[in-house]
């Protein structure tokens, strides 16, 4: 009985070690088995990011420069999968026996006609892994790029194969390989091939489109200040209310930027005044015209007895001009107008003219005219007469003054307008306004007399000269000159309207 109780426990014993052995050889087998699993994986990422660029190398060779970025993984080589221009898969390439090292840049050489790759235009690259001691390609491209301008195909037949659906290129077949060459600025018959070509603009290549040019309009009204191709000039861009085609109103402004300030409208200031002036002498100490017309004016005299006795004297403003006339004779200086456009000093058909000037007399003139100003001499039956003239006139049996005379020379007969100037040391301003039915003359801002319906000047009559003289009538000798000062001499081409001739006086 003891010998089979102890043959049973040994039974046991025997089952239980054999149970762990068993269970010694299962652990062994599972454990070698994973690290064997773990041994063979790679923990290297699926995509290694990549940085590429392609240049042409001649009609068959492509370039295409890869450079890895930093980051774990081992880089076998690559593969480049080439596209048309419609974005479908026209070829590949692919290389693995070149890898990179992190920060490393290998550029891959490529042999289009060996890959038979068509024409191209983009492409994508993907990296190849070793992993686990297999190679492995990326889930998804790593970088892209664009095959420009390379234009490289080959296996071409004729330049049929070579079209790549650009405009402006000339596509033709060389060598079996196509070549495909950008068109210059302005190609083709005219200029004209159907594109513009990059890099051109419509200057050198009048297919491109036409740059619009860069229009300032700050205050927003339609009108521009930059003048090339921006329609027409605004001639105040902080205003809305200022521009081409507003209205002109009475206000000190130009509001519609044409023939100046506040035209149509009276002035109200006397410098408007002068603005407004065609022809304005100061006298000033000299001949300078201020007004808005080109012609100049000069001294001139006839070589008498009072040539070169001119002098500038005190004025209402700054200084006058003075004219001295010692005898008779009347020989001297006079002022005279040059380069005169034919309109300014006369009415025949320009429109009304008002003349303004201050005068200061030197006592009662000893021939029976003494002619200040004239303008537009004609010549009739041979004699040299003024259109218009203003001139002093003795009075019979008067002594303290003299009578100033406006005279319009109108066929048959002379018009004349005329009012009473005594002696005296006082400046008195002169205004006559000129038109073909009507002459008004002002003494220091009244309206002394006038004459309607005169007929105007004879427009058959034929002029010799349509210039001005100042200071006599125009250089006859024997038609005397003026013996006094003249100031702020002005022309006018409307007439001024009653508030404006009361600026003249009173300023």
């Amino acid at each position: 009985m003891e010998k089979r109780g102890l043959s049973g426990v040994i039974t046991t014993i025997l089952l239980i070690l054999l149970v762990i052995g068993c269970m010694l050889i299962v652990y062994v087998v599972i454990v070698n088995t994973v690290q064997k699993g773990v041994n063979d994986a790679d923990i290297s990422p699926m995509n290694i990011l990549l940085e590429t660029s392609s240049t042409p190398l001649s009609l068959q060779l492509i370039d295409v420069s890869v450079s890895r970025s930093a980051g774990e993984g081992n880089l076998k080589g690559v593969k480049v999968i080439f596209k048309n221009s419609a974005g479908a898969t026209v070829c590949s390439y692919e290389n693995k026996t070149v890898g990179m090292k992190e920060l490393e840049t290998v550029v891959y050489v490529i042999n289009m006609t060996e890959i038979k790759c068509p024409s191209v235009s983009d492409y994508d690259v993907y990296p190849i892994i070793n992993s686990g001691g297999k190679d492995i390609y990326g889930l998804e491209a790593v970088h892209s790029g664009r095959v420009i301008p390379s234009r490289i195909t080959a296996g071409c037949a004729n330049a049929a194969d070579c079209n790549d659906n650009d405009a402006c290129t000339n596509d033709v077949c060389a060598n079996g390989a196509c070549v495909n060459t950008p068109h210059p600025c302005g190609y083709g018959a005219e200029g004209f091939d159907g594109c513009c070509p990059s890099g051109c603009t419509n200057s050198n290549d009048r297919e491109c489109p036409v740059t619009p040019p860069t229009c300032t309009d700050v205050d927003r009204d339609g009108y521009n200040i930059s003048a090339t191709g921006c329609g027409v000039v605004d001639c105040d861009d902080a205003s809305a209310a200022i521009h081409h085609g507003a209205t002109e109103i009475c206000d000190g402004v130009d509001n519609n930027c044409v023939n100046g300030i506040d035209e149509g409208c009276p002035c109200t200031s006397y410098s408007c005044l002068t603005q407004r002036a065609i022809f304005y002498l100061p006298f000033d100490d000299n001949l300078n015209n201020l007004g808005t017309s080109s012609v100049t004016a000069e001294m001139r005299n006839l070589s008498g007895v009072d040539a070169g006795m001119h002098s500038y004297v005190t004025g209402l403003n700054n200084n006058a001009i003075n004219f001295k006339r010692s005898s008779d004779a009347g020989d001297g200086d006079y002022v005279t107008t040059v380069g005169a456009d034919g309109c300014l000093f006369r009415n025949l058909s320009c429109g009304t003219k008002t003349v303004s000037f201050w005068i200061k007399t030197l006592g009662q003139p000893s021939f029976s005219n003494r002619a200040m100003i004239t303008g537009t001499m004609y010549v009739d039956h041979s004699a040299s007469t003024g259109g218009w003239s203003i001139g002093m006139n003795q009075i019979a049996d008067v002594s303290d003054g003299s009578k100033l005379t406006l005279e319009v020379s109108s066929l048959p007969s002379n018009q004349k307008l005329s009012f009473f100037l005594p002696n005296s040391n006082n400046w008195v301003n002169v205004v006559a306004i000129v038109n073909n039915t009507k002459v008004s003359l002002y003494k220091n801002a009244v309206l002394v007399d006038s004459l309607s319906d005169y007929g105007g000047f004879n427009p058959t009559i034929r002029y010799a000269r349509n210039d001005l003289a100042i200071g006599t009538s125009y250089p006859i000798s024997w038609l005397y000159g003026y013996n006094g000062s003249i100031d702020e001499f002005m022309v006018f081409n409307y007439p001024l309207a009653p508030g404006e001739i009361n600026l003249l006086y009173s300023n």
